[in-house]
């Protein structure tokens, strides 16, 4: 699976976002191939903000460098993991795997 660096995909949502372009026309000028892939970063962007366009392991990483072992998790991210599941019929372990988290 090809790797995409942070910047690339803010630029490529936000020139979505602009309605300049569709996903389509995005993803020829950017050569990326699946448009799926597209769809998820703004679904993340949208969910997360920037935060969400940051590879959870990369966010994992920086935030247990920065605090030792222990998982922290920024108010956005906590505020959209219980947004989710109060305004849906999903079980603690579907949010939980939804946002890669343990659920115990």
């Amino acid at each position: 699976m090809i790797k995409y660096p942070f910047a690339l995909k803010l630029r490529i949502i936000n020139e979505f976002i602009s309605g300049d372009k569709k996903l389509e026309q995005l993803a020829l000028d950017f050569g990326v191939e699946d448009i799926a892939l597209l769809q998820q970063w703004i679904q993340d962007y949208e969910q997360m903000g920037s935060e969400g366009l940051v590879s959870e392991r990369e966010r994992q990483a920086k935030l247990k460098s920065a605090r030792g072992h222990k998982n922290v998790y920024s108010i956005t991210f906590k505020k959209n993991v219980v947004n989710l599941y109060l305004s849906s019929s999903m079980s603690y372990a579907e949010v939980a795997k939804q946002f890669n988290l343990k659920n115990t």
